[in-house]
């Protein structure tokens, strides 16, 4: 892992990555990164963070991750996890964040036998902003948990979580978000939307959207969605001349773009956007069409 500490208004030249590479090998292998980073006030920071299974290892990643984002930084953080069905990461990040700091989080789970992303967020001053954004998909046997919790210590912040899947196969999904509202967060505004697309009959996605609130001048909402593709947007594309699986990975590709489109990082998003591609039938003609 890393150690990573920007002083007091500090702003880097360009975005710092942290590469995390697993290689298949004869024997099953853990990695246990931890990274912490710790931002200065009014320091701001570009961070990509991307782990990436190749060669069909049966690895084990356990990350640990802790940033603190001091009072009036910014931080804009884009994670990236491409993976093998044998391997499997199991993570937790866990974010402190100070009066008027601006976070934004992106986070993409592309494949993996068994992926947990768990994500806390304490905002303790008040002013802060919060965007969670995250794409999964799924596929074959594959399972992916995406727990999240931001709890609102301080008044007048805002959070927003905007989480979307995509389930083929017999694959597997779990969201599980919560907000917290203290007594003392008043005038705390807090938005949660879990929307999945189910490409068969076979998958499964368990979504708890859930807010505890204990303050009384709050503005808070929270919504999940599942659903298959809309046959009357199939039809529309099949009479303008595409064939199924076209218009069908032209639907996913668009329900998916969504939140990619909302990474910092134009060339992390355009690694995600391959990624997607490859994982549609009919990925390489959509791209051409894009």
């Amino acid at each position: 892992g890393c150690l990573m500490s920007l002083a007091d208004g500090a702003v880097p030249k360009g975005p710092v990555q942290l590469l995390f590479v697993s290689i298949g090998q004869e024997q099953p292998t853990l990695i246990s990164p931890r990274n912490l980073v710790m931002l200065g006030d009014g320091a701001s920071l570009d961070l990509v963070e991307s782990h990436v299974a190749l060669d069909g290892g049966r690895n084990l990643t356990n990350l640990v991750n802790r940033i603190v984002v001091g009072r009036g930084a910014k931080l804009r953080h884009d994670r990236l996890q491409l993976g093998e069905t044998a391997g499997s990461l199991i993570g937790r990040t866990t974010y402190g964040i100070s009066a008027d700091a601006r976070l934004t989080q992106s986070l993409a789970t592309l494949g993996g036998g068994l992926v947990r992303n768990e994500t806390l967020a304490l905002v303790e001053g008040s002013g802060a902003e919060l965007q969670l954004n995250g794409l999964y998909l799924t596929r074959d046997r594959q399972h992916v948990d995406n727990t999240i919790r931001v709890d609102h210590a301080s008044p007048g912040s805002v959070s927003d979580q905007f989480y979307k899947g995509v389930l083929d196969g017999e694959a597997r999904a779990v969201f599980a978000g919560k907000i917290i509202v203290r007594r003392d967060a008043q005038k705390t505004n807090a938005y949660q939307a879990n929307n999945n697309l189910l490409l068969s009959p076979d998958v499964e996605i368990d979504t708890k959207p859930e807010l505890e609130i204990f303050a009384d001048d709050v503005k808070c909402s929270h919504g999940a969605t599942s659903g298959e593709l809309d046959e009357r947007e199939l039809f529309y594309l099949r009479s303008r001349g595409l064939d199924p699986d076209t218009a069908r990975s032209m639907l996913t590709f668009a329900f998916a773009e969504e939140v990619l489109e909302r990474f910092a990082n134009p060339a992390i998003a355009a690694q995600a956007r391959r990624e997607l591609l490859r994982w549609l039938p009919g990925g390489a003609q959509l791209g051409e069409l894009a």
